[in-house]
């Protein structure tokens, strides 16, 4: 019985039905030291907004396992969406240190780093993530962070020139390129 209670809520949890995992969860008597079972309860709390516990939570888990992937990813999210971005930088450059460099990674962190105006980190993370970017929007994604990360640093001309040599080597249309002619726009109404 326990395996598939556990079972729904990661399932309600993936469609994120918050209510329902949140209810499904306290039916089950929480090991307080059973970390995959807080880590999801966390995840939870995260979805339903309440972002307090939800750090709380995360931080029980790294108390318990300090290296736990998950845990250091989703507390940087929900550090993120508070505008905590330094504690997020800490959380992705601890995740970076024990997974490597992964594209989610990466484009967390440059945003961090940018939303924390850490702006020569957020231009060299965007660039680490274009190289390492799989398809054609997460390369456009990181070539417009880079240019937003050079525009704040006032090299506004060096922002343009990311974007040119970005917009004349890809013509296809979507909606990443739509946002970056956008952006280079923006530099020229400066």
């Amino acid at each position: 019985m326990e395996g598939e209670r556990r079972a729904k809520v990661r399932e309600l949890a993936q469609s994120e039905s918050w209510e329902m995992a949140k209810l499904v969860l306290e039916q089950s008597p929480v090991e307080q030291r059973d970390v995959e079972w807080v880590a999801l309860a966390a995840e939870i709390e995260a979805g339903l907004g309440f972002t307090e516990r939800a750090i709380e939570l995360y931080q029980r888990v790294l108390d318990e396992r300090p290296r736990h992937p998950a845990a250091l990813y989703n507390r940087a999210l929900v550090f993120a969406d508070a505008e905590r971005f330094e504690d997020a930088v800490s959380d992705l450059e601890d995740l970076v240190e024990v997974e490597g460099e992964t594209e989610d990674a990466l484009a967390l962190l440059a945003e961090c780093y940018l939303g924390a105006e850490f702006l020569v980190p957020a231009w060299l993370c965007a660039k680490r993530w274009e190289t390492i970017a799989e398809d054609a929007e997460g390369r456009w994604s990181a070539r417009m962070l880079e240019a937003r990360a050079l525009d704040e640093m006032g090299r506004t001309q060096e922002a343009r020139a990311v974007l040119d040599a970005a917009l004349s080597a890809s013509s296809e249309p979507c909606a990443e390129r739509d946002e970056a002619v956008a952006l280079r726009a923006s530099f020229d109404a400066e």
